[in-house]
């Protein structure tokens, strides 16, 4: 018989390597990793939010079967700083589907974070088109949640051998974003603890070495956490960044969390849009007048 419970602090590190292993058998090839270590970072506990990370777990027979977490989080929005969640990694076994695990997990993880927090604000993102979009803009409402949706964004992709023809482009070809990821310096070291991180550019852009899912795991450069003001200059830094730091088996750099309002900047760097792969972000908050609501921005701060 399948069960559903929260667990939150150190217990939900202590399920880490369990949730790995159900997150790469749920997700599907070409997926970033998330592996044991990236999950220790990311669910780590915020003591300069006073957050600690909560997730919702199912098991079967005490073999854990679903999984759903939201990591602590400071976002900025417009002038103001916000503490908030993350919610992602939600995976359910293969052997389980179909029997509305997920809309279990979520309806656990949505009223612990309610019963913990004392404004819950939580950022999501899934796959434009995909099952896991309909349950997130399912659950939320079912749950109590009000949502606003973000920009979309489109990842773009350049070919590693291409990154040494990137001229420096035009600083005044920019786009200002509305909401990223809180600018203060405990949030830029710990960013800089990221199991995957290679090298910060100066704009506090990240430059990351992932794996994604497949028979063999395939490395692949990231370039994240962009600054609110992003100009043509900025971009140039980060790709020849990723291009001085990164392994040499690493052939393709990846730009996460640009959306259309991007798509000057990223034509005169040689980025393309990778086919089928836009991506939709909310916010979501019990609260319907919970100022982050009004926010009109590209959402995904960070992979």
């Amino acid at each position: 018989m399948t069960q559903v419970g929260a667990v939150a602090g150190a217990t939900v590190l202590h399920r880490t390597a369990e949730a790995a292993d159900l997150i790469r058998a749920a997700y599907p090839a070409g997926s970033i990793v998330m592996d044991r270590e990236y999950l220790d970072w990311v669910l780590a506990p915020r003591e300069d939010l006073a957050r600690d990370p909560v997730a919702a777990l199912a098991t079967d027979e005490d073999v854990p079967v679903g999984f759903a977490a939201a990591a602590p989080v400071a976002l900025a929005i417009d002038d103001s700083h916000h503490p908030a969640d993350i919610v992602s990694f939600v995976a359910v076994a293969p052997t389980h589907r179909g029997a509305g695990l997920a809309r279990e997990l979520y309806a656990c993880l949505l009223e612990e974070l309610r019963a913990r927090r004392t404004t819950p604000l939580v950022l999501t993102f899934a796959q434009a088109g995909t099952a896991g979009a309909a349950l997130i803009e399912r659950c939320y409402p079912e749950a109590g949640w009000t949502g606003t949706e973000l920009l979309p964004t489109a990842p773009r992709g350049i070919l590693r051998r291409r990154l040494a023809r990137v001229a420096a482009a035009d600083a005044s070809v920019q786009r200002t974003a509305h909401l990223t990821l809180a600018d203060d310096e405990v949030t830029a070291a710990r960013m800089r603890r990221d199991p995957r991180h290679v090298a910060t550019a100066p704009s506090g852009a990240r430059v990351l070495a992932v794996r994604t899912i497949g028979d063999e795991d395939r490395a692949v450069g990231v370039i994240d956490s962009w600054p609110a003001t992003l100009t043509g200059t900025t971009l140039a830094e980060a790709l020849a960044l990723a291009d001085a730091s990164l392994a040499p088996e690493v052939t393709q750099v990846m730009v996460s969390g640009l959306g259309d309002d991007a798509d000057a900047l990223c034509a005169a760097a040689g980025l393309r849009r990778l086919p089928g792969t836009s991506w939709r972000s909310w916010l979501w908050c019990p609260d319907p007048g919970h100022p982050a609501l009004r926010a009109e921005s590209t959402g995904i701060p960070i992979t």
